[in-house]
């Protein structure tokens, strides 16, 4: 097996994971695994719109997701070790892959100015000069210095993969960013209420009842749509987006650091 084989294989099995949960969720999702129960309070006179869960999410996701954080993690460790054996000419002890949002701790030195413990440096104190520049400039900490909006890929893939190793990685239901929910007869002083995640029992919508001549309350149909994600956090992004964007950025990083071997062979 030749140098980052073992990464690349790392990435194509994640690769094929999203893939395959993706399909899945799909399935999963035309099987309507919720609905819309409109429910009278009657001390308030209001009806609302409440969020019922029909359908339960596969037990198996949850480590699913779990292994492609793991390849994914994996993989960026695989380059670093082979840049480490093609530099030094053999294996040095606790290399890999550093992903730190803490400047400081990257950086961090001996009182006799060698590489601490566990710091960055540290970790890539074995790869060409080329690739150390390169695996700074993609740290969280450098990454956020440009004043991006999104949150980091690496950040958000050491983020899962350390809730993986200590629990179940957490599923939730979404509102799709754009969502609405609209009414398809005119009511009075609709609310809407739903927030970014969704539970079973949560209230989409109050309103208050339209009563017809004869007595006859006017059901309000609500449209509305939800996605699917998986985050310990409250930003909570939708599961695939997120992990296809860590799997490309896995695969650029990657990229990048072969490359860094040919920029040394040429100098």
């Amino acid at each position: 097996m030749g140098p980052f084989a073992g990464a690349r294989a790392r990435i194509n099995r994640a690769q094929d994971q999203i893939d395959a949960l993706h399909d899945e969720l799909h399935e999963f999702c035309a099987r309507e695994p919720h609905l819309v129960s409109e429910i009278l309070d009657p001390d308030t006179g209001r009806k609302r719109a409440e969020y019922v869960v029909t359908d339960d999410f596969p037990s198996a996701w949850t480590a699913i997701v779990g292994e492609i954080a793991y390849d994914l993690r994996s993989a960026l460790d695989h380059v670093v070790y082979d840049l480490t054996l093609l530099e030094s000419g053999g294996p040095l002890g606790h290399t890999g892959f550093p992903i730190f949002e803490d400047e400081a701790r990257y950086d961090e030195l001996t009182t006799r100015g060698e590489p601490a413990f566990a710091s960055g440096v540290f970790k890539i104190r074995g790869v060409n000069p080329y690739a150390k520049a390169a695996i700074r400039s993609l740290q969280p900490f450098e990454v956020r210095k440009a004043g991006a909006f999104e949150e980091p890929m690496l950040s958000l893939l050491e983020e899962l993969h350390m809730v993986d190793r200590q629990r179940a990685i957490p599923l939730c239901r979404l509102r799709r960013p754009g969502s609405r929910i609209r009414s398809r007869r005119p009511v009075r002083d609709l609310r809407f209420l739903w927030g970014r995640t969704l539970e079973d029992g949560d209230t989409l919508a109050e309103w208050a009842p339209t009563v017809l001549d004869g007595g006859q309350d006017v059901d309000v149909a609500l449209d509305f749509d939800i996605g699917f994600g998986a985050w310990p956090s409250a930003k909570s992004p939708p599961v695939i987006e997120v992990l296809e964007g860590m799997a490309a950025a896995v695969g650029e990083t990657s990229r990048i650091l072969e490359a860094t071997v040919r920029l040394t062979v040429e100098v």
